[in-house]
């Protein structure tokens, strides 16, 4: 009968132990799962609001790189008061001045704009004459290429300007 009592025994402390271990194994388990899901949660509302954060970063951004896009486009593309319109005949009249090497032959054109000719045809005076015309083109390439620099300049500077404010607003974010 010994024998009998000890197998009750054991077997009841066995079937305890089973018993105790898979109530705690549940209750554990449902723990776990509850302290899981809870951080789960925190994780995703601070995902959820990062990601808010974020969009409405982007969106003021663009709302500024837009403004800074369009005061660039009306700065290229503003038309600026003309400004005197320099020909060669200008130049060759005397009305505008350029350096000493482009400046042409005082009275080489005339008042209607044709080049005067002289008398006697002599081969100094068609020297004379064909350098008068390559200074007075000369003139004109350079007040056309000093146009076009000018023009170069206000794209390359309204170029900086869209630029340093685009750096500003990230510097201030």
């Amino acid at each position: 009968m010994k024998l009998w009592m000890y197998l009750v025994v054991l077997f009841a402390l066995l079937a305890g132990v089973v018993w105790f271990g898979a109530h705690e194994r549940g209750i554990g388990a449902a723990g776990v799962q509850a302290a899981w899901d809870a951080e789960k949660a925190k994780t995703s509302e601070a995902a959820a609001a990062q990601a808010y954060a974020t969009a409405q970063t982007q969106s003021d951004q663009r709302n500024i790189f837009a403004g800074i896009a369009a005061t660039y486009h009306e700065t290229i593309t503003h038309e600026d008061p003309p400004a005197p319109a320099v020909s060669a005949a200008d130049v060759s009249s005397g009305r505008v001045r350029l350096r000493a090497e482009w400046q042409c032959a005082s009275g080489y054109v005339r008042a209607n704009g044709l080049p005067q000719t002289s008398i006697g045809g002599s081969g100094a005076d068609a020297t004379t004459s064909a350098a008068a015309e390559q200074r007075s083109q000369g003139a004109s390439d350079l007040v056309r290429a000093a146009d076009e620099a000018d023009q170069r300049e206000q794209r390359l500077s309204a170029q900086i300007s869209a630029l340093q404010s685009i750096l500003d607003a990230e510097r201030a974010r």
